[in-house]
This record gives C-alpha cells, sequence and structure tokens, in this order.
C-alpha cells in the first residue's frame, strides 16, 4: 500500500475527503512516521525486509510504500486517525471517535 493509498483510507475514516483537505499530506506523514517509529519499537517484525537491515532508521517518503505487513498497516491507519482527530478534543464528537481509534490501534498492537 502507498502512502496515497492510504490517506484516502484515513480521510474517509476521519471525515476530512473533500477538497480542500483539512489535514495536509504532510501532516498525515508525520504522524504515520511517528506511528513507524512507535512501531519499529513494538514490533521490529513487522517490516518489510527487501535490502540489508541496519541500525538506522529513516523517515518515508510522502509517495512511498508503506513497508510494513498489512496487520500492522491498519494499526498505523487507526494511529494517524487518532492523532488528527486528537486536534478536534474540544468536540465531543471526535475525541469520541480519536479514543475509538486508539483503541483500535492498541488492539492490532497486540495490547488489547
Amino acid at each position: 500500500m502507498t502512502t496515497t493509498e492510504l490517506w484516502v483510507i484515513v480521510r474517509d475514516q476521519i471525515g476530512d475527503s473533500v477538497t480542500p483537505y483539512r489535514y495536509a499530506d504532510t501532516k498525515l506523514l508525520r504522524y504515520l512516521n511517528d506511528g513507524r517509529r512507535a512501531l519499529k519499537v513494538l514490533h521490529p517484525e513487522a517490516f518489510y525486509v527487501s535490502t540489508i537491515v541496519t541500525a538506522d532508521y529513516a523517515d518515508i517518503a510522502e509517495t512511498a510504500t508503506v513497508d510494513v505487513i498489512e496487520h500492522f498497516t491498519n494499526a498505523l491507519m487507526h494511529f494517524v486517525c487518532h492523532r488528527c482527530l486528537s486536534e478536534d478534543s474540544e468536540d465531543a464528537s471526535a475525541h469520541a471517535l480519536a479514543k475509538t481509534h486508539f483503541e483500535l490501534y492498541s488492539i492490532a498492537m497486540g495490547g488489547g
């Protein structure tokens, strides 16, 4: 899955599917990379190995392929949705939806 494909899913989940988008691609990418860093610590096995793996970690680019197995791609989607909706925490419905996405992220990460 590419980041572009992931953004379509995220935007559908958070109700941000009409341009101009409320959340810029650069913000979604920042949240995705935050989630990937957490994933790397908790589940290093989640990442595809297509080259020699080093201790170095690099963020992915805006139009890159999300380099994790599908189960964890869904976890990252929930993480990005949670971060976006958390910005609207003064809105009760956004706060509740952010909490739901964080719970789904936690379950997908194995924290149930």
